[in-house]
């Protein structure tokens, strides 16, 4: 008796086990064909170049909705050298926008400064 119990829980959890499999297999093949329809979900979450490692999960949550998770180990170093990169790339576009508007405001000085001796000299020429 004891041995056809074991073998029905057993079961049981080999049937979950595959439902739950099924249910990951249905989330790694959707794809998003508004986005990029020539791969799935799957392929994308399995190349991830921030994730050392992934794991897919099942279960069913407080309200009995089948819930399917990805989480990885995240790979700290590349991550921080795709910010580092980033920054440096914000920070040189900032000085190049800020240094076109530099040149741009030294132009609009030299001309106010023409402008303004100009408008001295003829000043001097009308005063005598």
């Amino acid at each position: 008796m004891k041995i056809h119990l074991a073998f029905v829980v057993f079961s049981g959890f080999l049937i979950s086990g595959c439902d739950g499999d099924k249910d990951i297999n249905k989330v790694k093949s959707y794809v998003f064909s508004d986005i990029d329809n020539s791969r799935d979900l799957g392929t994308v979450m399995s190349h991830r170049d921030a994730c050392k490692s992934g794991e897919w999960h099942s279960e069913v949550d407080r309200s009995g909705r089948k819930i399917v998770t990805y989480s990885c180990v995240l790979d700290h170093e590349m991550i921080n050298n795709m910010l580092s990169a980033e920054l440096e790339r914000t920070r040189n576009d900032q000085i190049l926008k800020y240094s076109k508007e530099i040149e741009q405001l030294d132009r609009y000085d030299s001309i106010v400064k023409d402008a303004y001796g100009a408008a001295l000299s003829n000043l001097a020429a009308i005063q005598s």
